[in-house]
């Protein structure tokens, strides 16, 4: 998180923050551990799950496209997780 705020009330109220609380746990949603503000230098820091790697990075860095069965794999889990938050 880029910004710097005034206080945890601030920080609480992002609806970020909000969101990801009230979505954990699922599991094609990524779960917020923690919440971490430094009061005196305004930082926050989000501490969530570990993941070896996200979509992005995983289809950034190969050479072939990806399996059409992967791809469905990743598009499911995906609309799972839409799904989930729309109700």
């Amino acid at each position: 998180m880029k910004q710097r705020y005034e206080s945890l009330e601030q920080v609480n109220n992002l609806r970020e923050i909000q969101a990801m609380r009230r979505l954990s746990p699922h599991p094609n949603v990524l779960e917020l551990s923690e919440v971490i503000f430094d009061k005196k230098s305004g930082t926050l820091m989000l501490i969530c799950e570990l993941m070896d790697m996200n979509i992005y990075e995983l289809i950034r860095g190969r050479s072939l496209y990806l399996p059409e069965k992967k791809i469905k794999y990743f598009m499911y889990q995906l609309l799972k997780s839409v799904d989930y938050m729309h109700r």
